[in-house]
């Protein structure tokens, strides 16, 4: 077998370092080797110093091997960048694919070697990378449309700030307490054979959310959260009424905009989550996991994560409070100053953005969503026709 190639490291040393260690020998009179153990720069890194070079020459030049202007790779950037957050990440050789469809289709020069690969060089893709610090091309995870969709509280959080107790679902039949061992305090446990919320359990995560903020007719609440089906419920919306609760529906596919959890704190939550399960296994070598340390799990990482700061930026990012009506939910992207080339073929307009397969239709149509506020008395009547339309005598 062959040996591994070793791996190249170009750009470590920044200009500050190299021309530093040009004076240490020039003008202090250090030996090279001395001044590149002083400041940390490998003995092979050499470069002369010349006066006339600005401080800039003695950085690596990684636009020597760029194939398009700026503003073209602005385009390419955003491009990707958009792909991403439609859940459909661009693997490194897509990106590079990709590069090489919009130069043939603006048509820009590139090397022999992009035509015979019908995609860009490894090293071309190396140094936009390099250039593009705000893009990090990844493997693209598997992610269901269900995934991507629904909805899943471990709490809910107000606009002070403060957060209540989780509510934790265990792919259990039964819930035993012991499963809640290491649990923040005040936690509350369900279970459900498919570890999903389900109506019946979403009564009893209500029943737990009044609790805590002594929510009645004199100190109202605002609840809000998505569209998804076991929220929607009749005893719930009861319930809900009957201590004051004013539920808001966020529209179908907008949480990962609009609900503040999903904005700037569940991602913050499963970043420390899996750390604290790392860090579990490596504590317990050869033992595997269970349930039963999830709770423990959670409770270290609960408290990083559903921080005030994090609480309140998703409500402001959402502009639910401080009331932002300007607030794009649909782009986060950067907006430009509109001074493009109208002559360039972007990727969006030769390539168009993907789009999702066709959901199966052997399944129940389920009734388009919307934006609403379901303890308001006509959409509560309006549940009370579609369980008498439901309603199979036994």
């Amino acid at each position: 077998m062959g040996r591994k190639p070793k791996e190249r490291k170009i750009g470590t040393v920044t200009a500050k370092q190299m021309s530093a260690a040009v004076d240490l020998v020039l003008k202090d009179n250090y030996f090279i080797r001395a001044a590149a153990e002083r400041l940390n720069i490998k003995y092979v890194t050499k470069k002369r110093r010349n006066p006339d070079i600005p401080l800039a020459g003695m950085a690596p030049n990684y636009a020597v091997r760029g194939i398009f202007s700026a503003e073209q790779e602005d385009e390419l950037g955003e491009y990707i960048t958009k792909c991403s957050k439609m859940a459909y990440g661009i693997s490194t050789k897509e990106c590079r694919k990709l590069a090489f469809e919009m130069a043939i289709r603006n048509n820009i020069k590139v090397p022999d070697s992009w035509h015979v690969c019908k995609s860009a060089g490894v090293e071309w893709m190396r140094h936009f990378l390099k250039r593009r610090r705000n893009i990090s091309i990844r493997q693209p995870a598997a992610c269901s449309l269900s995934r991507l969709t629904s909805f899943n509280p471990y709490n809910v959080v107000s606009v002070a700030g403060t957060y209540l107790p989780p509510a934790l679902v265990f792919p259990r039949k039964y819930f035993k307490a012991h499963m809640l061992a290491g649990a923040p305090a005040g936690s509350f446990g369900l279970a459900n054979t498919g570890g999903w919320m389900t109506s019946d359990l979403f009564i009893q995560v209500l029943d737990h959310f009044i609790k805590f903020t002594n929510s009645c007719s004199e100190n109202p609440t605002l609840l809000i959260y998505d569209n998804y089906e076991s929220h929607i419920f009749l005893a719930t919306v009861e319930n809900a009424r009957k201590f004051g609760v004013d539920i808001l529906m966020l529209p179908p596919h907008c949480s990962h905009r609009m609900q503040p959890l999903d904005v700037s704190v569940f991602g913050p939550f499963k970043s420390y989550y899996n750390a604290a399960v790392d860090s579990w296994m490596l504590r317990n070598p050869g033992i595997p996991m269970t349930i039963y340390q999830v709770a423990e799990c959670v409770s270290e990482a609960h408290p990083k994560a559903f921080t005030a700061a994090n609480i309140i930026a998703g409500f402001k990012r959402s502009g639910i409070y401080p009331l932002n009506r300007s607030v794009d939910a649909t782009d986060n992207t950067e907006k430009t100053d509109g001074k493009r080339s109208t002559d360039f073929v972007s990727p969006e307009a030769f390539r168009g953005f993907p789009k999702a397969a066709s959901r199966k239709t052997n399944l129940k149509p389920r009734q388009r969503g919307k934006s609403k506020i379901i303890t308001d008395s006509p959409e509560k009547h309006a549940l009370i026709e579609k369980e008498k339309d439901n309603y199979i005598p036994k």
